[in-house]
């Protein structure tokens, strides 16, 4: 397997080739991160990759960023090859990309068995392109998922009242300075017109074990109007609209979360407010729903609570879109945590977790919140990008 170094450090670089040659690898060596970013972008390019943090023209992070943009058919395995040693360094390069953080000076007994770690998750990678997911058995682990328990009974809002939930984005809606004319609770959404706004998204209540979808819809018209009369001016453009109505639906949602941290709830909120134009889905009829009349226009939120247990999962159990119940793995204080608690899996995240379960005698399960139906439309519509938080 060919191994990439780009380090600007002509000893280090001599170094690092003699003991990848030692160890039986390939290696293909560069001197600064604008030559190694070429390199990884390029056919054949290698999969393992050892990038040193500190270079002149491009950092070691940058490196990282600009790669985990791209869709490669095989996602490069990075080490960051660094000198500091503060932990919120380390944080800062796993959040840049990185897979892991080699401190200089390096053992060369500990990167060997690091390197092999990257060889494993590379290796599982070219098995996954090469098999359908539901035949790959390649990762197995003692740790059982647990069964999502049974759902008897309507999930609730920690005793929030659909009178009580008018009352609220009432006042909301009073203090944005939009003056309601009428108000019902059984508005129908429709999120089959040819035209107009609709803004998405959407929380785990952790201590209820419910998810609640927020979906805001609005004609064209009635979408003017109401920028008009809380901005106080016409809209330049569509987009100008969108962002608007990505802001005053955060304002009616913060206000739910508000009440519900209020009653003792604690909440995960992993995806921000996603908009878009018409769209063919449609919500069924039994979720509450909030119609707003107001001067030539009116609007409707739809709120969906549906039972969401948490799970525990082996790493291959693990879909994308899942959100991170609690950080992931539970280490002691001083350690650095792998994934943070929120966090949305994607296919690289699942990778991380399965290649630190492979390297752990001790399996831990992964606790996952599954995102509701509606969640999971909105991504299949693509309405939402992947691994967003």
């Amino acid at each position: 397997m060919k191994i990439l170094v780009a380090d600007d450090d002509g000893v280090t670089r001599k170094v690092l080739k003699a003991f990848l040659t030692q160890l039986k690898y390939d290696s293909l060596i560069v001197e600064n991160g604008a030559s190694a970013l070429e390199v990884l972008r390029g056919p054949d390019a290698p999969a393992i990759a050892i990038i040193d943090w500190m270079m002149p023209d491009m950092e070691g992070l940058e490196v990282c960023r600009q790669l985990r943009s791209m869709e490669p058919q095989i996602d490069p395995y990075v080490f960051i090859l660094t000198a500091k040693k503060d932990k919120t360094d380390v944080a800062a390069a796993l959040d840049a990309g990185a897979d892991d953080v080699i401190s200089k000076p390096f053992n060369m007994v500990e990167m060997g068995a690091r390197l092999r770690v990257a060889e494993r998750s590379i290796q599982r990678q070219l098995k996954r392109g090469a098999s359908s997911p539901a035949s790959d058995s390649t990762v197995t682990a003692p740790v059982e998922a647990a069964p999502a328990p049974e759902v008897t009974v309507e999930p609730t809002l920690a005793g929030l009242t659909i009178k009580r939930t008018d009352e609220l984005l009432g006042k909301t809606l009073a203090d944005s300075g939009l003056r309601i004319i009428e108000s019902n609770q059984d508005g129908l959404s429709g999120l089959t017109r040819s035209g107009g706004f609709t803004v998405w998204t959407g929380f785990v209540v952790t201590t209820e074990k419910v998810w609640l979808d927020a979906v805001l819809e609005v004609g064209e018209a009635g979408a003017d109007a109401l920028y008009t009369q809380i901005e106080g001016e016409e809209p330049a453009d569509q987009g100008e609209v969108m962002a608007f109505l990505k802001k005053f639906h955060v304002s009616l949602v913060l206000a739910l979360k508000a009440e519900l941290r209020a009653r003792s709830a604690t909440i995960l909120a992993p995806f921000g407010p996603v908009g878009t134009g018409a769209t063919t889905l449609r919500l069924p009829e039994e979720y509450r729903r909030h119609r707003y009349t107001f001067r030539d226009g009116s609007f409707t939120l739809t709120l969906a609570v549906e039972s969401c247990p948490l799970q525990l999962k082996r790493p291959d159990q693990l879909q994308a879109q899942e959100v991170l119940a609690e950080s992931y793995p539970k280490l002691k204080k001083e350690e650095v945590t792998l994934l943070n608690q929120g966090a949305v899996l994607n296919a690289r995240f699942i990778d991380k977790i399965t290649t630190f379960d492979l390297s752990t005698e001790e399996h831990q399960p992964v606790p996952v919140f599954r995102p509701s139906a509606i969640a999971l439309d909105f991504l299949t519509l693509g309405l939402l990008p992947a691994g967003s938080k």
